[in-house]
């Protein structure tokens, strides 16, 4: 295989890996609900791709987030502020399918979950 990658003058240093770093967790409840929860830590945004496949029943996601900017708000209120119908494409051998694109926020936190859920309740502990 050919490298590919420019040349860098001796007198010059680049970092190998880009600053943009991206951490996720998935979790399916044992009653078939998604939550996926994504943190972006640089300072850019960073175009998402999610997708789920394998889902055994079409669920619509709402997308929850908090920014740099809600940072130490002690008025913050948690409302979803998209919602990602569900897909009924069923595939054979994957079961149904649901993608979508998104963008991260900078130094933001984005959750997708199947749970609606206004500022009033009180979460879900255990279904």
């Amino acid at each position: 295989m050919e490298n590919t990658r420019p040349a860098v003058p001796a007198n010059e240093t680049r970092p190998l890996l880009s600053p943009q770093r991206l951490f996720a967790a998935a979790l399916l409840s044992p009653g078939g609900n998604l939550t996926l929860a994504i943190v972006n830590d640089a300072d850019t945004p960073w175009e998402t791709g999610v997708a789920f496949r394998g889902l055994k029943r079409e669920q619509t996601l709402y997308r929850y987030r908090i920014t740099q900017a809600d940072r130490d708000r002690t008025d913050l209120t948690m409302t979803y502020d998209r919602e990602l119908p569900g897909s009924d494409r069923e595939f054979p051998g994957w079961g149904i399918i649901m993608s979508f694109p998104d963008t991260t926020p900078p130094s933001g936190l984005t959750i997708y979950t199947s749970y609606k859920l206004s500022p009033r309740d009180p979460g879900v502990m255990a279904e």
